[in-house]
């Protein structure tokens, strides 16, 4: 079974308490990871991460972009000046870079406007996982709250450190989220996001 499985989304400093809670404004949603199906014995059950969402923030470069950022850990737990040995966590990052438009975008399980990578820290070990799907919008880019709903995306293990476990395998993400538009709290849960992803090698196939 697996356990709360967690990741890191660090923000400097004393900016940390600046991030925005998930249940302000009708900001909120929910996502998971289950393995994929095919990939689960007889007699097991499917394998699932959902993480219990506590910030929800996004930036829009222009009209037709957006990068969210997603995490359920605490803002006491994402300051980087912590020891991540024994901390339990994920943090998601979806850009889309593409708004889909009735009639001209293919809606279909192949198609894909949004990239989607999410990181898991299991005591401190660093998984990253990621793949590409169909969102459907919610809002449009640039609005005080923006977000969408994500079916069954494809994704795989990409990279980890020594000592993260695999217990997924292939996966599927979905959800359905809102989040606030909040730059300067999604520009520092970027570059942790990036921090965490220098931490992992590639996973071989």
């Amino acid at each position: 079974m697996l356990a709360r499985l967690a990741v890191l989304a660090c923000c400097l400093g004393p900016t940390v308490a600046a991030l925005s809670v998930g249940g302000c404004g009708g900001v909120g949603g929910s996502v998971r990871m289950e393995s994929a199906p095919g990939t689960v014995q007889r007699g097991e059950t499917a394998r699932i991460l959902k993480p219990a969402l506590a910030t929800l923030v996004y930036h829009a470069p222009d009209s037709q972009t957006a990068d969210i950022y997603l995490t359920d850990l605490h803002p006491d737990e994402l300051d980087p000046r912590n020891d991540l040995s024994g901390v339990s966590g994920q943090l998601v990052h979806l850009n889309m870079f593409l708004v889909p438009r009735a009639g001209s975008t293919p809606i279909e399980k192949t198609a894909v406007t949004a990239v989607i990578r999410h990181v898991v820290i299991a005591r401190g070990q660093v998984g990253v996982y990621g793949g590409g799907g169909f969102m459907f919008t919610r809002g449009s880019p640039g609005d005080s709250s923006f977000g969408g709903s994500v079916d069954r995306a494809t994704m795989r293990l990409l990279a980890r450190t020594g000592g993260f476990v695999d217990l997924l395998g292939p996966t599927e993400f979905s959800g359905s989220f809102l989040a606030r538009l909040d730059k300067p709290s999604a520009d520092l849960l970027a570059r942790r996001f990036r921090d965490l992803v220098a931490t992992a090698r590639a996973a071989t196939p």
